[in-house]
């Protein structure tokens, strides 16, 4: 190694110490000042995972309206087999915009309704977010959760599946 080429590196290594700070300063500040898109890799890749932690659960639920009028709770689970979390499937994570879950509808009902036969269609799903406040240090599933303790916002109701398939 010469002379020469210590300054060059020393440079060189500045650049980009100035570069690796910027980019984790930007991306640090992005997500809480709501600019995540704004993050840069590979700093986008975690800033976002507990920004939402408000001291409750969430649960979106699913009640199909058959053809004949009887309703029931839909199981989406078949279809979503991998958890966003221990505790969260990843259809609970949608946003609550109703736009966006009309089109979640929309899929549902092609989906089940495909494979289904006649009489066990869905004609319509209502969807409810249910929510109830976390327990420090536990767990606590959703069967187990008291009535009076959960808030239940209703989003869509019976919001109607297409008629035909594709």
């Amino acid at each position: 190694m010469t002379a020469v080429d210590t300054p060059l590196r020393r440079r060189v290594g500045a650049v980009l110490l100035a570069v690796y700070a910027l980019t984790v300063l930007a991306s640090g500040f992005a997500w809480p000042l709501g600019h995540g898109q704004r993050s840069l890799w590979p700093f986008n890749r975690a800033w976002w995972m507990f920004h939402r932690e408000d001291g409750y659960y969430y649960l979106l639920r699913f009640a199909v309206l058959y053809g004949d009028g009887r309703r029931d709770e839909a199981d989406l689970d078949p279809w979503f087999t991998w958890p966003a979390s221990s505790s969260t499937r990843r259809y609970t994570e949608l946003s609550r915009d109703p736009a966006t879950l009309r089109v979640f509808v929309r899929y549902l009902c092609l989906r089940h309704n495909r494979d289904a036969p006649p009489a066990d269609r869905w004609r319509a799903i209502s969807i409810s977010d249910t929510s109830y406040r976390q327990t420090r240090g536990r767990r606590v599933p959703f069967r187990q959760v008291p009535w009076p303790e959960q808030r239940v916002t209703e989003i869509l109701h019976d919001e109607p599946c297409p008629e035909r398939t594709p």
